[in-house]
C-alpha cells in the first residue's frame, strides 16, 4: 500500500502534463520582434525561472538591493526565482543537506519563501531551457513573481536575513503554503501559464514540467 502511495502521485503527474492547463487571457499573444527570452532552470527536484533585467525588472525589484543583490552591477543579465518550503530550501542547498525532518515538514505542509539568486549569461543546456513569451505574458509574469513575496506593514517584501545558500542567493517570506499537492514545480507551472506558455495543469515534478512544455510547445 505505502509503495502504491508514491507510484499513484507520479503516474498522477505524468497525466497532469498530459492535459493542458488554463493559460492566461491575452498573455501567449505574440507579434514579430515582440518576444523575451526567459529560462527554467532545473534540478532533479526544483525548478526555477529565469529572468532577463532591463530598467523596468530592476525598478520591480528593487527591494532586492536591500538583501545585497547588486541589482547596479554591470555583470548582471537574469535574476532567478524560485518558490518552495521554508524549512527545506532554506537548508538543503545540496542533495547531501536533506533531512528527514524538513523533507517530512515540506510534504506534510510548511511556509513558503521566494529565493532569488543574481546571474550573468545563462546558456541552453539539458538543465536550461529556453523559452519566448510575448511582451504581454513577460508583464504578467513580473507581477506574478513579485506578488510571489509577502510584504510588510510598509509594503516591503520581508528578507530572511541570514538564509543564504552561500552564493549570492538570498531568501524572502513567500505568498502560499507548500505541501505534496502544491510543490514548487506546480507553482513554476503556473508562472509559465501566465506568462502564456502551456505548461500543463498539474506539474509537481521537474519531469512532469520538462514532458509538459516538450509536448505543448511543439
Amino acid at each position: 500500500m505505502l509503495i502504491a502511495i508514491p507510484a499513484f502521485y507520479l503516474l498522477a503527474s505524468v497525466i497532469g502534463a498530459l492535459i493542458p492547463g488554463t493559460i492566461e487571457t491575452g498573455a501567449g499573444k505574440t507579434t514579430p520582434g515582440d518576444t523575451r527570452q526567459i529560462y527554467l532552470l532545473t534540478s532533479p527536484l526544483h525548478a526555477d525561472i529565469a529572468i532577463p533585467v532591463d530598467e523596468d525588472v530592476l525598478n520591480r525589484f528593487g527591494f532586492l538591493a536591500q538583501s545585497g543583490i547588486e541589482i547596479d552591477h554591470p555583470g548582471l543579465q537574469y535574476l532567478v526565482f524560485g518558490w518552495g518550503s521554508r524549512e527545506f530550501y532554506t537548508t538543503a542547498g545540496s542533495y547531501s543537506d536533506i533531512t528527514v525532518s524538513a523533507t517530512i515538514k515540506a510534504i506534510t505542509g510548511d511556509r513558503s519563501v521566494m529565493h532569488v539568486v543574481p546571474s550573468g549569461k545563462i546558456g541552453k543546456s539539458d538543465n536550461s531551457i529556453a523559452i519566448n513569451v510575448g511582451s504581454a505574458g513577460f508583464s504578467k509574469l513580473l507581477v506574478f513573481l513579485r506578488r510571489s513575496f509577502i510584504n510588510d506593514d510598509s509594503g516591503a517584501p520581508i528578507w530572511l536575513e541570514g538564509e543564504s545558500h552561500g552564493y549570492g542567493d538570498v531568501f524572502y517570506q513567500g505568498v502560499g503554503d507548500f505541501n505534496i499537492f502544491k510543490p514548487c514545480n506546480v507553482w513554476t507551472g503556473k508562472a509559465l501559464k501566465i506568462a502564456g506558455i502551456q505548461a500543463g495543469s498539474w506539474t509537481p515534478t521537474t519531469y512532469g514540467l520538462k514532458s509538459a512544455l516538450s509536448i505543448h510547445q511543439n
